[in-house]
């Protein structure tokens, strides 16, 4: 009886302190001070051509994707192998084709042959892609550009959709190497990452959310942060439904009222 009450007595202080214990305040993105715009553009839908499902009696056609990146800008990362993401509208599995593309500054262009190409399937939600540490890796003071083609239209590629976004790699600052080294909570490196502009490294470890959900807040914010830094740039004549943080806005909002977050 004595053992039963110790126990329950030390349950009950537990569940105080925990209560006690202030939430990790989640860190606004901010972007890159330099802010490069991007030598590539990319885009909410892709082409507006029709990519219908692949079922023979398909009656709607792939309402399609969003890449969960920057656009206006260069979109900063620490890793040579980063994780790339995106947000599919559709539940129906479609076909996609994955490409990470670099840029030959003495031809002003993105070479033709990408450096990685890899097929996969779209799910509903959120999908990624991480470079493969067999496959080399981003190089500093070169740029990227990673791209996201919808392969459902194989007897014409004009009509895919597709999404493509800049990407650079940085050097981690010798004081966000010693801040990132004295904490342990995911949600606190995502913080600091969120704060010092590295996008794609945040986003990598909130991606992480589906095996710990109490990450979902933080890729939410991270989103919303985004979609913020995108309207300020966005032209004021732009309708809403035709920018890209008006769609980046819509799916926080859906997905805060939803317990899970579709990978």
């Amino acid at each position: 009886m004595f053992k039963y009450l110790s126990n329950r007595i030390a349950a009950g202080m537990a569940s105080c302190l925990a209560l006690m214990m202030p939430a990790v305040a989640l860190a606004a993105y901010i972007p890159p001070s330099d802010q490069v715009p991007p030598r590539t553009r990319g885009s909410t839908a892709g082409r507006r051509a029709p990519c219908s499902t692949l079922s023979a009696n398909a009656t709607r056609d792939y309402t399609g994707m969003i890449a969960l990146a920057p656009v206006s800008y260069m979109g900063k990362t620490a890793s040579s192998h980063p994780t790339f993401a995106w947000y599919a509208y559709d539940a129906t599995p479609v076909p996609v084709q994955f490409s990470l593309y670099e840029y030959d500054p003495q031809q002003n262009s993105f070479k033709a042959e990408p450096l990685v190409q890899e097929k996969l399937v779209n799910s509903g939600g959120i999908n990624s892609f991480k470079l493969p540490k067999d496959k080399a890796g981003l190089v500093k003071g070169k740029t990227y550009a990673w791209q996201v083609v919808l392969t459902c239209d194989l007897q014409s590629n004009s009509k895919n959709r597709w999404i493509r976004n800049p990407i650079q790699l940085t050097e981690l600052s010798a004081s966000l190497q010693q801040k990132l080294a004295n904490v342990n909570a995911p949600s606190q490196k995502i913080n600091l990452y969120a704060e010092a502009g590295l996008w794609y490294d945040a986003l990598d470890i909130a991606l992480n959310y589906d095996r710990s959900p109490s990450l979902k807040p933080a890729m939410l914010d991270l989103i919303s942060g985004l979609a913020k830094v995108e309207k300020a740039k966005e032209p004021r004549e732009l309708p809403k439904e035709a920018s890209i943080s008006y769609s980046l806005e819509q799916i926080v909002a859906s997905k805060t009222k939803s317990n899970v977050l579709p990978r």
